[in-house]
């Protein structure tokens, strides 16, 4: 498992391919750098009414792989041919949600004192290793990938911030859902590149607005 100069080794990513079962906002996916090998930075979405009958018989492509991009561990998962991108960055921000998807977070990281902060200070505080484990991160990481690559899991093309109207938001984003309704959980994915962008379990009321408007939040 590859490791940034001077940091810990992401043990929570290494391992078993998550996609065989064992184991596991704006984001910061790769904008420079290329992510050689199956996954193109800059990837156009085929779903399978979009494919010829040809193509159609050809065995699709499910895959996890572990990149370093600008320092920055990318977790490139590849399902039914469509590339999406888990930056480590991007997981520090989001991981109050990762006890959604079985992942135990530190005893000294204060969830409540993390939703006070401000955007930069939330970074600043979730980028303190002794607050939060680089390994802890990478099991965030892992446990999306593998749920990505659950056969049960469902991608969607839906928005985020459908509702928002009422709430002073800007206007909702197009996006890309995994979701799972065996788990509630669902992974949201900017189109601009396949980027994450949260991983969360639903409650009962966003599962029905994702189930009949195609959209959450």
């Amino acid at each position: 498992m590859p490791q940034r100069p001077g940091s810990r080794t992401t043990t929570g990513i290494g391992g078993s391919n998550p996609g065989n079962g064992s184991g596991g906002s704006s984001s910061s996916a790769p904008s420079s750098g290329n992510l050689d090998g199956s996954c193109p930075s800059n990837p156009t979405p085929k779903f399978s009414h979009q494919l010829s009958s040809k193509n159609q018989k050809k065995k699709k492509k499910n895959s996890i792989e572990v990149k370093i991009v600008n320092g920055q561990i990318i977790l490139c998962v590849t399902r039914d041919d469509m590339p999406f991108f888990i930056d480590e960055m991007t997981a520090r921000k989001k991981i109050y949600h990762a006890p959604d998807f079985g992942v135990a977070l530190p005893d000294n990281l204060d969830l409540e004192y993390v939703k006070s902060l401000s955007t930069k200070d939330h970074l600043e505080y979730l980028s303190d290793p002794d607050i939060l484990p680089q390994k802890c991160v990478g099991e965030y990481m892992k446990k999306l990938g593998q749920h990505l690559l659950d056969p049960t899991t469902e991608i969607k093309v839906v928005t985020l911030g459908g509702n928002g109207a009422t709430k002073g938001w800007n206007e909702p984003i197009s996006a890309t859902h995994a979701f799972n309704s065996g788990t509630g959980n669902d992974a949201f994915f900017a189109d601009d590149g396949f980027k994450f962008h949260t991983g969360m379990n639903l409650n009962d009321g966003q599962q029905i607005d994702l189930e009949d408007n195609n959209n959450i939040l």
